[in-house]
């Protein structure tokens, strides 16, 4: 399926996540000089960058705790994952403060930014609804979509062989809703 999303509630965020996409599509350089350059990775923000920043001290972000390797919750409570690293490393260059509001589940995470608490989820999908409140960029990663099955089932090679079946989908997840618009005879629980 479609890969994972940075997602940004804003219109007045736009600059940021163009930022992002910036530092995203250039991250394997950046990282591999940081690890072997005694200077550190820098980049030249406009004056309105600098001003937004300015007025925004803290960016509140929530997202899914069970998406690992991109997105999990420690044991000590915090967000921990690939994201995560690409967002520590945003912050550390940009001097933004990113602070983790955590949420029990992913329909949590989209009525806190619904409700504009949080004004970031870091690894989300884009799906047309989610347009009514959330700007997307351009993907960052891919991930495959997968059928988790008991040992008794055979392989599943194609998803039609699930028409007229019953299964368990996450609330809210991207794949309800791809699984409802290509595969409507997949009868779907939350």
């Amino acid at each position: 399926f479609e890969s994972q999303n940075l997602m940004i509630k804003s219109h007045t965020l736009r600059f940021f996540c163009a930022l992002i996409l910036c530092f995203f599509s250039s991250i394997n350089i950046n990282v591999a000089a940081e690890k072997t350059a005694t200077s550190p990775i820098s980049i030249t923000l406009t004056d309105q960058e600098k001003l937004w920043i300015f007025n925004h001290p803290v960016i509140y972000y929530s997202d899914d705790n069970h998406l690992q390797p991109f997105v999990y919750l420690t044991k000590n409570n915090t967000l921990d994952g690939i994201s995560v690293d690409y967002l520590k490393l945003i912050e550390k260059i940009t001097h933004l403060n990113f602070k983790f509001i955590k949420s029990e589940n992913w329909s949590q995470v989209i009525e806190r930014l619904k409700r504009r608490d949080i004004q970031l989820i870091l690894a989300a999908i884009y799906t047309p609804e989610r347009t009514s409140f959330a700007t997307f960029s351009q993907p960052y990663f891919s991930a495959p979509m997968a059928v988790v099955t008991n040992q008794s089932v055979n392989y599943i090679s194609d998803l039609n062989e699930l028409n007229g079946k019953t299964i368990a989908v996450p609330k809210g997840f991207y794949s309800k809703y791809y699984l409802k618009k290509n595969y409507p005879k997949i009868i779907q629980k939350d």
